[in-house]
């Protein structure tokens, strides 16, 4: 029998924690975006093709 997974988040972290990673994780999508931003369009291009690639094979 599964365990959901949000069950374990709230039995393990306390809301201090998920408040702590939601943050961090927010700082790395700003990061990403903003390191994206600086490759060349080419660069760009291929990352969003692999992305739709990844995403179509993981439905």
């Amino acid at each position: 029998m599964a365990i959901p997974a949000d069950d374990v988040f709230k039995a393990t972290l306390t809301p201090e924690m998920i408040e702590a990673s939601d943050r961090r994780a927010a700082e790395l999508g700003q990061e990403w975006k903003a390191a994206r931003a600086e490759l060349p369009a080419e660069v760009r291009d291929r990352l969003d093709l692999a992305r739709v690639k990844r995403t179509a094979s993981a439905s």
